[in-house]
């Protein structure tokens, strides 16, 4: 999985902006088909306004979708940008790099015992003391570390999770236009 987040926000912004000038277009379409109504009272002409304001249910439906689908790229981009700027991540390996970080802590743990061994000579003493300050600092950023990628993975599996979620339940209506030959 690769997420580049500048990127998915610069297409989100473009993304509104269209969907806002198609809103502002057709609604202005419509404004100026709805104003025409009051100069044209034929039989054809009343049919007409008729299939337009059906249309124009249709396109509301369809402009209700299009930012339903910018949701989606919002939530994505929300989610994603708090974890960095460009991600590149394989949830597949998540398990292989706790197991190595496993070993690590086991390696450190084994190395302890034998330090451990050798204070009891007091002319070690100082240097294992030493070497088991900084076996204890090694640890907790391990275990920052760990908990840090822990948490991460977590992130984007909801993130990813959600977002199957989202686009499984999204369904976009895309209508025909409405043909106006029987109206002329």
């Amino acid at each position: 999985m690769q997420v580049n987040v500048s990127l998915l926000k610069d297409n989100v912004n473009k993304l509104n902006a269209e969907i806002g000038k198609y809103e502002n277009t057709y609604l202005r379409m419509y404004n100026e088909l709805t104003f025409s109504h009051s100069y044209a009272n034929s039989n054809k002409f009343t049919k007409f306004y008729n299939a337009v304001n059906q249309e124009k249910n249709k396109v509301n439906i369809f402009i209700q979708d299009l930012y339903e689908l910018k949701s989606i790229y919002d939530y994505i981009y929300s989610n994603y940008s708090k974890i960095g700027n460009r991600i590149v991540f394989n949830l597949d390996n998540a398990q292989r790099v706790f197991s190595q970080i496993s070993a690590i802590k086991s390696k450190i743990a084994s190395i302890r015992r034998r330090v451990y061994s050798l204070s009891s000579y007091p002319e070690v003493r100082g240097i294992t003391n030493d070497i088991n300050y900084k076996l204890n600092i090694i640890e907790n950023s391990i275990r920052t570390i760990e908990n840090d990628y822990r948490r991460t993975v977590s992130k984007i599996n909801d993130v990813e999770r959600n977002t199957s979620n989202m686009i499984r339940r999204f369904d976009i209506n895309i209508e025909t236009e409405t043909d106006i030959k029987p109206f002329i």
